[in-house]
């Protein structure tokens, strides 16, 4: 069963990606230092 989005405003579930450099970020560490803003974009129309 899939998990609902989250609304707007609602806190962003925490997921960890890689970065050009190879080292891998992690949300909840980002959040802890400082307030973080997620924009997402469509890769292709």
């Amino acid at each position: 069963m899939a998990l609902a989005a989250p609304g707007a405003g609602d806190p962003a579930p925490d997921f960890s990606l890689p970065a050009a450099g190879g080292a891998v970020h992690r949300l909840g560490e980002l959040v802890a230092e400082r307030s973080q803003a997620l924009i997402f974009y469509r890769g292709a129309w």
